[in-house]
């Protein structure tokens, strides 16, 4: 009997050793550091529960390492498991006294549960720390909480902040001009909105009031692209109907014989008319477009946090959209390309820029517009081409010679 026992045992030894071989720990071969900048990658890419695995497995490795709780602490929170983020963002700050980034991600936390006071002694005490390397993240998220608060002066001065300590922080130009358009600032407001876009192309609502208000002041051009983009970006929005009614009564700057696009016609694909800055033309058509200000991270938020470090983009980000996606492949067939490059109040101003362009050797027109709110307007157009670099090489040279700003409205070859 004792003997079977002791064959029993040794044959249950065997099983379990030759189960850990087939099942090893995944973890195993790489370093705490490793394992941490895995966790943080998948983190970044989105995939919530594979970032969570390896960073617990540093987190067993080294359960005191304040950056491994606090990469937890995002984790759960974009997670929606608010109280696991809570505990961690906690231990990392008992952890690391001295961390604005954790302190950030805890003022957070206290606002999306309604403690105002709580985030706004989190958000400042983030700010105190002179080595913090993104004060424009907390001090967003400050203004945020005197907006909820009832305090838009207190609220302007962060976000002025913000963008003081970076420049190129589209979210903060979008607060202000909120607010200053809520305080009847409006040409400060549409100002704000052109930064925000210009530094977050892709945030819709600042395309949206963009174009609005450059439509209610006449610049067409400006008001024709936002408004554009707002349909590409949004397509199926509320937004993206109100854009339609300005497009359709924006529709007298298109060249002649160009079909008209309608807000009725299927959203799968882009309207047969598209308006284009140059950067969009290179992009399209040359490949070969400069870099843009990416939109800033979590713009989806209402309050803002870090971004993890070594986060890339997914392969569907990177990949050209499919024909049929939302917003993606133009129609078929031979395009043309107006360069555009200011609208007038004054026949004569639009006459003079007109003579100008022919003086440098431009085949310019002038042609009149009715404008709803302003009346009758008159807007300067070069001849259309047929080429997309022709085009795009036009809108740089035109520029360059500082005949102003232009657009370029793309439409189906009559």
């Amino acid at each position: 009997m004792k003997l079977l026992r002791a064959l029993f045992t040794v044959l249950l030894f065997i099983s379990a050793a030759g189960c850990a071989t087939l099942n090893p720990d995944p973890g195993e071969n790489f370093s705490t550091s490793q394992l941490q900048q895995m966790g943080e990658k998948f983190m970044g890419a989105g995939d919530l529960g594979q970032a969570l695995k390896y960073l617990s497995m540093a987190e067993k490795r080294q359960p005191n390492a304040p950056v491994i709780q606090y990469d937890l602490g995002l984790a759960y929170s974009e997670r929606g498991l608010k109280l696991e983020a809570f505990n961690h963002l906690k231990k990392a700050l008992a952890l690391k006294p001295d961390y604005p980034e954790a302190e950030n991600a805890l003022g957070r936390y206290y606002a999306e549960q309604g403690q105002l006071d709580q985030a706004q002694w989190s958000f400042e005490k983030a700010l105190a720390n002179p080595f913090y390397t993104t004060p424009q993240l907390a001090l967003y998220n400050l203004g945020l909480i005197y907006e909820k608060k009832g305090d838009s002066e207190a609220a302007l001065k962060q976000y002025q902040e913000a963008v003081r300590l970076k420049r190129d922080y589209g979210p903060a130009y979008y607060r202000i001009g909120q607010l200053l358009e809520q305080s009847r600032r409006a040409d400060e407001a549409r100002e704000a909105y052109g930064n925000a876009i210009e530094f977050a192309p892709d945030l819709v609502e600042a395309q949206y009031r963009y174009g609005v208000m450059s439509y209610t002041a006449g610049e067409l051009e400006n008001a024709f692209y936002s408004l554009n983009r707002v349909v590409k970006l949004a397509p199926r929005s509320t937004m993206a109907e109100d854009a339609w009614k300005y497009l359709d009564r924006l529709q007298a700057v298109v060249p002649s014989g160009s079909p008209r696009p309608s807000r009725n016609q299927p959203m799968d694909g882009l309207a047969p008319l598209d308006v284009m800055t140059n950067e969009d033309l290179l992009e399209e058509h040359l490949g070969s477009a400069p870099p843009r200000a990416a939109p800033s991270a979590g713009l989806n938020l209402e309050f803002q946090q870090e971004a993890k470090v070594g986060a890339s983009p997914s392969a569907a980000d990177r990949q050209p959209p499919e024909a049929g996606a939302e917003g993606a492949a133009r129609p078929e067939g031979p395009r043309t390309y107006t360069v555009q490059l200011g609208s007038f109040l004054d026949k004569e101003n639009a006459g003079d820029l007109q003579q100008r362009l022919r003086r440098k050797g431009y085949d310019a027109v002038v042609k009149p517009y009715k404008h709803q709110v302003l009346g009758q307007l008159y807007v300067v157009q070069l001849k259309p081409v047929n080429d997309a670099e022709k085009a795009s090489q036009l809108m740089l040279q035109v520029e360059k010679e500082g005949h102003g700003k232009a657009i370029i409205i793309e439409a189906p070859a009559n």
